[in-house]
């Protein structure tokens, strides 16, 4: 009975983090959890918009948009187990150029990569696998322009995790509105 107990227990298991995988998960805004001068807060964003998608250049943080912008959007199934972050309207992944401080991300295509691979911690933190002192970091400063009044933007890249830079290290996946 101990042993059925068991495997009734490992099969729930798995189970649960079939369901949770980004293969299945919604997508969403990767999204600071801190405001900080943006009242809608800031997402992780492919740079340009529409026809001017700039797919190969590093990603950067922009406004929030209240609605479901494909060029913003992640599969949310990120946990504390390492996998990737898929942007599923490209099928790429988000990968860190280099596990370093000052690492910036890129989308490629999706590869059992170790540079591809993260995890959400239950601090909200965003760390590279293979460097868990790295954590996806806002830039400091205020936001620059974004093409217009109504949108900033910010860099955003790999820095050391410190809970001195929480407000710009924490982060939450949305569902859009």
């Amino acid at each position: 009975m101990a042993f059925k107990n068991i495997l009734i227990a490992m099969v729930a298991t798995l189970m649960t983090y079939a369901t949770h995988s980004p293969a299945n998960a919604d997508p969403a805004f990767l999204r600071t959890t801190a405001p900080l001068d943006e009242a809608r807060g800031y997402c992780i964003d492919i740079r340009g918009q529409a026809a001017n998608l700039r797919i190969t250049e590093s990603l950067q943080a922009h406004t929030c948009k209240v609605s479901n912008w494909v060029d913003m959007l992640i599969d949310d199934g990120l946990g504390e187990a390492p996998g990737p972050m898929v942007m599923p309207e490209y099928d790429r992944c988000i990968a860190a150029n280099a596990p370093i401080d000052g690492g910036v991300l890129m989308l490629g295509a999706c590869a059992d990569d170790p540079l591809q691979m993260w995890v959400h911690t239950a601090q909200g933190r965003i760390q590279l696998s293979q460097s868990p002192d790295l954590c996806l970091t806002l830039a400091a400063g205020a936001g620059r322009n974004a093409g217009g009044v109504q949108y900033l933007r910010r860099e955003v890249g790999l820095a050391p995790c410190d809970s001195a830079a929480d407000d710009r290290q924490t982060w939450a996946f949305q569902i859009p509105d």
